[in-house]
């Protein structure tokens, strides 16, 4: 079970880098044929989902970890396992949170 979420981790890792990358050259490639405010939201759009799926990503490594406690079957290990359930729950808000701060509209709604 293990081996298999690691592999899927990795393979869907790999996924998303390729993805970005081609993202990113296709907005490189449009540059010059949109005008510099779609320029400007197509590149705040693409950092936003970055910094999502960052976020995503940051906050599976306690579940992949709370795996880790399972199939070891450590002795002792509940504190541990019982912390990183509890941190778990915090990817809505910590996500949300990445989207307001990365969109400007958003982000001039709460600041204002």
């Amino acid at each position: 079970m293990l081996g298999i979420t690691f592999t899927g981790g990795l393979l869907c890792g790999t996924l998303f880098v390729l993805l970005t990358l081609d993202m990113l050259k296709m907005l490189k490639e449009v540059q010059r044929k949109v005008s510099v405010v779609n320029f400007r939201r197509y590149k705040i759009a693409v950092t936003s989902l970055l910094a999502q799926f960052l976020s995503s990503f940051l906050l599976s490594v306690p579940l992949f970890f709370f795996l880790v406690l399972a199939a070891s079957q450590i002795e002792n290990s509940n504190g541990t396992a019982k912390f990183l359930v509890a941190i778990m729950p915090f990817y809505s808000p910590v996500n949300a949170l990445v989207l307001v701060f990365t969109t400007p509209p958003y982000r001039n709604f709460v600041l204002r």
